[in-house]
């Protein structure tokens, strides 16, 4: 037998927040089964990590501790160049979606929540990497891919899949109907 050769993809801390809200004993049974039968293997941008899951709950945290999510460490590794390209995509994406400058002096030092950091570190990190897909709840991250995809230029595409977008690619015979809506269920 072969082994799937599974598709990195990046995901938002919104996506795994939403999928801990299961609150059963099978969530992460559930959630491994959810990426495995899509065949992603999931990976979170390590500033994410640093600044938004500080103070997550276990149901959260055990994503990571289970190898359902890795945690990225690249930005320690980049090349001057990688470096520079990354910290002017951030910025860039930054100032189309809010209209403002960064408000850090560096992309790498400094972290301000509810300003869609997350989902723009995380972009960047695709863009870097040509990581295609970005599995995330937040609007933001729709539009961030509607410009990205239409004038930033680059050479691969982002697509933007909430987990319901992504439940949809599911074959039919891999969840029941209850679990697919645990899968799904978006939280008000």
């Amino acid at each position: 037998m072969t082994e799937k050769t599974l598709q990195t993809v990046a995901v938002d801390t919104d996506v795994l927040y939403h999928l801990a809200e299961m609150k059963d004993c099978m969530q992460l049974d559930l959630t491994g089964r959810f990426f495995q039968e899509l065949e992603y293997s999931p990976i979170m941008n390590e500033r994410l990590c640093e600044h938004e899951l500080e103070n997550a709950p276990e149901t959260v945290t055990e994503f990571f501790k289970s190898d359902i999510v890795q945690k990225s460490k690249f930005i320690d590794k980049l090349k001057p160049s990688e470096r520079r390209y990354y910290e002017r995509v951030v910025k860039d994406i930054y100032k189309r979606l809010k209209g403002t400058d960064y408000p850090h002096e560096s992309v790498f030092k400094g972290w301000t929540k509810g300003k869609s950091f997350g989902e723009v570190h995380s972009i960047a990190m695709c863009l870097l990497f040509q990581i295609c897909i970005f599995l995330s709840d937040d609007s933001d991250s729709k539009k961030i891919e509607r410009f990205v995809n239409s004038s930033m230029g680059v050479g691969n595409k982002i697509i933007v899949l909430t987990r319901k977008d992504a439940a949809a690619n599911l074959p039919k015979s891999a969840f029941n109907r209850k679990e697919r809506q645990k899968l799904t269920y978006k939280p008000k």
